[in-house]
């Protein structure tokens, strides 16, 4: 699968996508939501799945989502985040908002979530 990945802090990224790719997947590292966006549209190799943080330094992982969503694009996502899903009101609207969007908290462990969403990903 090819993955969108979007997470600003830099160890986290290079070790989500060393996982990815560990686990046979290719990935786009983006660190911010604009990058995100820009990839979305621009990059020629469509995404099979999106892995997303919650706050970036320039827009959020909801404002992916959005954008997903706002051009119907039909791609399984995972926004993760270190808030509590279950303190934040914004955060425990993503289900309903985004039926083709997970949550999960990145204090879990993040190899055996990030395998498990991506396990539920069907291939095209």
């Amino acid at each position: 699968m090819h993955i969108l990945l979007i997470e600003d802090d830099c160890r986290l990224r290079v070790s989500i996508t060393r996982l990815l790719e560990q686990l046979g997947h290719s990935a786009l590292p983006c660190e911010d939501a604009a990058e995100a966006i820009r990839a979305l549209h621009e990059v020629n190799l469509p995404f099979d799945a999106v892995i997303t943080d919650m706050q970036l330094p320039i827009g959020t992982g909801m404002d992916v989502l959005f954008e997903i969503w706002a051009c119907e694009y039909d791609i399984p996502s995972l926004l993760h985040s270190a808030e509590d899903f279950f303190q934040n009101e914004d955060l425990r609207k993503v289900p309903l908002q985004f039926p083709f969007a997970s949550f999960q908290n990145k204090t879990g462990n993040m190899k055996a979530y990030i395998t498990e969403f991506l396990q539920a990903v069907p291939m095209k």
